[in-house]
């Protein structure tokens, strides 16, 4: 398939371009996924050329306003007013495809507009499946269930607290749903998962939201935050997760029943918890991985869901510490890693740094990777400094594409007012955050059925989005939770578990789907980091 070119009005929205260069104005290639490295599309529609030296806004985003502009010439300034310049009684609520997250399309909507009518009409969102509201921001879900694992007040029916993992895979060899997820070893609770996290596989046989039941453990202690992917040029399995796998970290804790941390004396549980002296065969706490100072993240793979489970081999050569950016703060590790590969095996992820969201990048999964930088700031804010306003604290990111070829994340907020927002994007490195405290409300609301009452869930962790791969919309939520708070205390009650809540989708799209809600407040596009942190 031969790549399009279209232009854009602006020399500086693309460079490096691998279309022909038209005198006076740009050219973006669209059309099939760019190969080139290190500048690459991560994107295979209409989708700008992105450079690794200098992150440039998303020429799909000024295609989308110059359409915007054009559309508006015809029927007033803004859309808002007749060709006479007088104000009309029609409201636009979005004016381009950002201001509804890329969740639907900005359409013009009503009897008056052409062909049926002279004008002037209305734009409005039209949401896709799953999403709703006047800015299709509102993610639709029904009451959670439990995925893996039993809520505190379940009778004692498992014996283990499990933390999340996913998303779900089809297993086509032994026909039946299979997921990778966290659980705390020896029945503890998750009081002590910074040192006894397992990465176990889970089947069912009822579907891609489970529940599942656990098979086996695939990777021992210290392993962490088990986020599946399959690498389609490869069409290997992997699991990318933090921590080495190899044991050693700590000396593991026994005597633990029902999924939960006994009551025990504090010093006790602070020596458990204290790592140990470095072996004599170098394994255990001395690896960067252990102490996330190093980017490349960690990467088993396979060739069959069942196993076996080999580490990958990173290429690349790396640093303990990136330099320093992030308003002078001290950048460390890629902690919570989600990533998405292409066709031609190009990875990006979205990861944890210093309570904040970063992208980074790789020819392949093996690497070498390199860090894009922050991606997200807080509304009315366009600069990173040293004040914990100016980012979104946020972790647990889970990312995914939809059926336009967009991208979109979710995570768990950590503070500084941040609530559940929505992050989304046209080609994977320019992003755009809809800010819960400036919109009103957040991105979606967590629950969960229990003895046939809805209870609200307020601890939303280790988020993972299911796509439907037939019909490339979002339809499964997963998070780990201990509900309404974080299950930390040693207390032989606390217990960790995996929630699922359903995406509510239709064959057609949406409108808003909320009702009595006051129309969002327009956003304000946030762009990506300043430049691309590459290690040296």
């Amino acid at each position: 398939m031969a790549s399009r070119c279209v232009t854009v009005a602006s020399k500086e929205r693309a460079t490096k371009l691998l279309c022909p260069r038209l005198p006076g104005v740009g050219v973006v290639c669209t059309g099939m996924l760019l190969l080139a490295w290190p500048s690459i599309a991560f994107t295979d529609q209409t989708e700008a050329t992105v450079t690794a030296e200098t992150a440039i806004p998303s020429a799909a985003t000024a295609t989308a306003q110059a359409s915007d502009r054009a559309s508006s010439g015809k029927h007033g300034s803004s859309g808002k007013h007749g060709s006479s310049g007088k104000h009309d009684s029609h409201v636009d609520s979005c004016s381009n495809d950002l201001d509804c997250q890329l969740n639907g399309e900005c359409i013009e909507q009503g009897s008056a507009c052409p062909p049926v009518g002279p004008g002037p009409c209305s734009r409005q969102c039209v949401c896709d499946p799953g999403w709703g509201g006047d800015d299709c921001g509102d993610l639709q879900l029904e009451v959670g269930e439990i995925a893996y694992g039993c809520y505190p007040t379940d009778p004692l029916t498992c014996d283990y607290s499990s933390w999340g993992g996913g998303p779900p895979v089809w297993d086509i060899e032994n026909r039946i749903w299979v997921m990778f997820q966290d659980e705390i070893a020896n029945h503890c609770g998750l009081s002590e998962w910074s040192y006894m996290s397992t990465i176990v596989r889970t089947s069912s046989k009822h579907g891609p939201a489970g529940p599942y039941k656990k098979d086996e453990v695939v990777l021992g202690t210290q392993s962490h935050n088990a986020y599946y992917v399959q690498d389609p040029k490869s069409r290997k399995h992997l699991i990318y997760h933090v921590n080495s796998g190899t044991g050693g970290k700590a000396e593991e804790l026994t005597g633990c029943t029902n999924g939960t941390t006994p009551r025990r004396f504090r010093e006790e549980l602070k020596r458990r918890r204290a790592p140990r002296p470095p072996r004599p065969d170098g394994v255990g706490d001395t690896t960067c991985e252990e102490a996330h100072d190093c980017l490349p993240p960690v990467i088993h793979e396979s060739t069959s869901l069942s196993g076996p489970w080999k580490r990958v081999e990173m290429r690349g050569v790396y640093p303990p510490q990136f330099p320093t950016s992030n308003g002078g703060t001290r950048i460390r590790g890629a902690l919570n890693p989600a990533p998405v590969i292409f066709d031609n095996g190009t990875v990006l992820a979205l990861y944890k740094v210093n309570q904040t969201i970063w992208a980074m990048r790789a020819p392949d999964y093996t690497g070498p990777y390199e860090a894009i930088g922050e991606i997200f700031h807080p509304f009315a804010q366009g600069s990173f400094t040293e004040d914990p306003a100016t980012h979104v604290l946020q972790e647990d990111p889970t990312l995914w594409r939809d059926a336009r070829g967009n991208f979109h994340a979710l995570m768990h907020p950590l503070g500084n007012g941040t609530g559940r927002g929505h992050g989304f994007s046209y080609d994977g490195v320019t992003w755009h955050w809809s800010d819960p405290s400036h919109r009103g409300r957040s991105a979606f609301h967590a629950s969960i059925s229990v003895e046939g009452k809805t209870i609200p869930i307020g601890d939303v962790e280790r988020l993972r989005i299911w796509v439907n791969p037939r019909t490339s919309h979002p339809e499964l939520l997963f998070y780990a939770s201990g509900g309404q708070h974080q299950p930390v205390r040693a207390d032989g009650v606390s217990r960790s578990f995996t929630v699922v809540q359903r995406i509510r989708t239709s064959n057609a799209p949406v409108r808003s789907t909320v009702a009595a809600v006051q129309p969002a407040p327009r956003l304000r596009t946030s762009h990506d980091a300043a430049h691309t942190l590459a290690p040296s």
